[in-house]
C-alpha cells in the first residue's frame, strides 16, 4: 500500500479543490512571515501533517515554534522572542487558534477588547494551563473533556457544541 501524498501543484487528482484545501490549511496555521513561502510550496500532504499536529499537541512554546516554522529558533528565551511585536502576535494567534471561538469571544468581552490581537497574551496563556489542568484535551479539532469533569467517557455526539473548535465557524 503506497502513502497518500497529493502534490497542491496538481489539482485535477482532486476535481479542482486542491487550491481551496490549500487555502483552507495556509489560513488555518499560524506561521512566521520567514516560513511563509516554504509553507506555501508545500504539498497536502505536508500541509495535512502540519495542521494536525498543530491541533492535535499540546501548547507549548517548543511546540509553537515548531508548529510555525521557527525550529531553528528552539534555543530562544521565550521572554526575549516574544519582545518583538510580530512573534507575540504571531503566537497569541497559535494561543487563539487553540482555543473554541466561543472562548475568544468571552475573553473579548471580558478584556474590553474589540479585536483578538489586542488580548492579554498572559490572560490567554493562563486560560490554556486551566483548561488542561481540567482536563480539557483538542482531539482532531473537537473538545473534549477528562474523566475529572464527566465522570466516564464521552461519546462524541454528546459532547457539547459550545467545546466544539469551531467547526462551522471554520477554526478548525
Amino acid at each position: 500500500m503506497t502513502e497518500f501524498q497529493p502534490n497542491i501543484k496538481e489539482s485535477k487528482d482532486f476535481g479542482g479543490e486542491a487550491p481551496k484545501m490549500k487555502d483552507f490549511f495556509l489560513e488555518a496555521l499560524p506561521y512566521s512571515p520567514e516560513a511563509e513561502q516554504r509553507f506555501e510550496n508545500m504539498s497536502l500532504k505536508e500541509l495535512f501533517d502540519r495542521y494536525c499536529d498543530f491541533i492535535n499537541g499540546d501548547v507549548s512554546f517548543e511546540h509553537f515554534l515548531k508548529v510555525v516554522g521557527e525550529e531553528s529558533k528552539s534555543a530562544f528565551n521565550k521572554e526575549d522572542y516574544l519582545k518583538d511585536e510580530l512573534n507575540r502576535e504571531l503566537w497569541l494567534e497559535y494561543l487563539l487558534k487553540k482555543l473554541p471561538i466561543n472562548l475568544v469571544e468571552r475573553q473579548k468581552d471580558m478584556q474590553g477588547v474589540s479585536s483578538e490581537y489586542d488580548l492579554d497574551v498572559a490572560k490567554i496563556e493562563s486560560l490554556h494551563e486551566a483548561r488542561k489542568k481540567t482536563g480539557h484535551k483538542l482531539v482532531l479539532g473537537f473538545y473534549t473533556s477528562s474523566d475529572k469533569i464527566h465522570g466516564g467517557a464521552i461519546e462524541q455526539s454528546k459532547i457539547p457544541t459550545s467545546l466544539l473548535g469551531g467547526g462551522a465557524e471554520g477554526r478548525f
